[in-house]
């Protein structure tokens, strides 16, 4: 289990009676900033519909599939992988600053609100 698991990185709202996670509004865009060189990675046969592969391979942890996808625009990771294609892997360390960022945002919404 990553050390951020416990973050609510996916605001929910109650919507026809039920809470649901709004998984577009997650502060990726906003927050996540690119500040360290990207590694580029050329995609392999076994890479194809598996992104959790990918964040083993490059972060030693499934957690950061849904990072590599948002930062190459992989809205159907599962169709969208294909042999060949370059992709860009951000540094670990930007991926721990934008989950910090996140969790200053949070609690500033909890104090604003």
């Amino acid at each position: 289990m990553g050390r951020f698991n416990r973050t609510n990185f996916f605001p929910s709202e109650v919507v026809n009676g039920r809470n649901e996670r709004d998984l577009v509004k997650n502060y990726f865009n906003d927050l996540f900033i690119v500040r360290r060189p990207m590694r580029f990675y050329i995609i392999k046969s076994t890479d194809v519909a598996r992104p959790d592969l990918l964040s083993i391979k490059f972060y030693g942890q499934q957690d950061y599939w849904w990072i590599v996808c948002r930062v190459n625009k992989l809205d159907d990771p599962w169709n969208d992988i294909i042999v060949g294609d370059i992709i860009q892997i951000p540094a670990l360390q930007d991926i721990n600053d934008f989950f910090q960022a996140v969790r200053s945002q949070l609690v500033k919404g909890t104090t604003n609100g």
